[in-house]
């Protein structure tokens, strides 16, 4: 039977337990929070299916379905949309996008649109994607300097693309009842240092060696500088690589100068411990943890590569430096403490500009911009 009341249908096949299918959750239960009919269409035991469960939101599962040519279940997809009376249907899986593509083709009633969170990568201006492009009504990505890659690499029209940062939600960042000594205490770090921080899953992508690596720089000229390496280790590579790290801090008698915790549910705990913020990624498309340190207020060093630099507006919002260059990481660690008064006043001002553009509400407000 279909439902009378129009929804909007988040299809997200991705079993993997990241980013993207956080944002799409977090969205997606923002989105109905604020009265919108929102469906979430997911394989079960899915990080997405588990936060629909959690905050009530209508959920249907889907089967697995194939990256390519899957008509059977692109019709079944078609048919659903019909029945929950679908007026929006957003795609944000890479794998699922011509999935959402060939559905349409089955059913033209309702509008599709691709929500990006990652670059568009190669060159993709053959017939078979110029027909998957098409299909889209809307393409949503989250910065400009994104947006061009897609308009550099496919033939998409530019009508479609819109700019809506991915937000996140401001209150899960703010605690006046906790001040910085109780969150170290929180966190058994030490309370007379100056306390430099990343976080993110133990990878080499990550960069946590080359954080390491700007320590060991720093160590002799600030007897007083300390890190903090906030992430979790998964099996198989980045448990070597957690080993790796281990053996350099050994190696180069760091053991007083740095420690790792587990990631931390109450991120705001993390971000109300810390003086300064480090991102250390090779290269980050939008970096979720970028904004977060910048809507708590702390200063910022962030690798000048991806969307990073957009985020915090080449420079003026926070320090930028070579991808993987250690040196140069060291180096503006060491102008932050040296500026500290200079440096806070400018994470006030990029905090105030945070809460002013990259907020889940924003967000929302400018979705349903398109909906309306």
């Amino acid at each position: 039977m279909k439902n009378s009341n129009p929804s909007i249908v988040f299809f997200c096949s991705s079993p993997a337990r990241g980013g993207l299918e956080l944002n799409v959750g977090n969205l997606a239960t923002a989105l109905a929070k604020r009265g919108n009919n929102v469906i979430i269409y997911s394989p079960k035991n899915t990080l997405i299916s588990e936060i629909a469960e959690n905050n009530q939101i209508q959920i249907r599962y889907f089967p697995e379905h194939s990256k390519y040519f899957d008509f059977k279940k692109a019709k079944m997809l078609a048919n659903m949309l019909i029945e929950d009376n679908c007026k929006y249907l957003i795609i944000t899986h890479n794998q699922d996008m011509e999935f959402g593509a060939i559905a349409k083709f089955f059913n033209h009633n309702f509008k599709l649109i691709f929500h990006q969170q990652m670059h568009i990568g190669r060159r993709k201006k053959d017939p078979i994607h110029n027909w998957r492009f098409n299909r889209y009504d809307y393409w949503i990505s989250p910065l400009q300097i994104i947006a061009d890659d897609m308009l550099r690499l496919t033939n998409i029209d530019p009508k479609k693309i819109k700019i809506i940062p991915l937000g996140v939600d401001p209150n899960r960042l703010h605690n006046a009842n906790i001040s910085k000594s109780e969150a170290r205490k929180m966190l058994n770090l030490p309370d007379d240092k100056f306390i430099v921080g990343i976080i993110g899953r133990i990878d080499q992508q990550k960069g946590q060696h080359i954080f390491l690596e700007a320590l060991n720089y720093l160590k002799a000229d600030f007897p007083n500088i300390y890190g903090v390496i906030s992430g979790e280790i998964t099996q198989g590579h980045s448990d070597r690589y957690f080993q790796t790290l281990q053996e350099y801090i050994h190696q180069n008698h760091l053991e007083n100068f740095v420690q790792f915790i587990n990631y931390q549910k109450d991120i705001q705990i993390f971000y109300s411990a810390i003086d300064c913020f480090v991102l250390a990624s090779s290269s980050e498309t939008y970096g979720m943890v970028t904004i977060e340190a910048l809507m708590s207020g702390i200063p910022v060093i962030a690798t000048n590569s991806g969307g990073t630099p957009e985020i915090i507006n080449y420079g003026e919002y926070g320090f930028l430096y070579t991808p993987n260059s250690s040196l140069e990481l060291s180096q503006k660690i060491a102008l932050t403490i040296q500026n500290q008064s200079q440096i806070l006043q400018m994470a006030k001002n990029a905090q105030k500009i945070a809460l002013e553009n990259f907020t889940i509400e924003i967000e929302c407000k400018k979705f349903e911009e398109i909906f309306t």
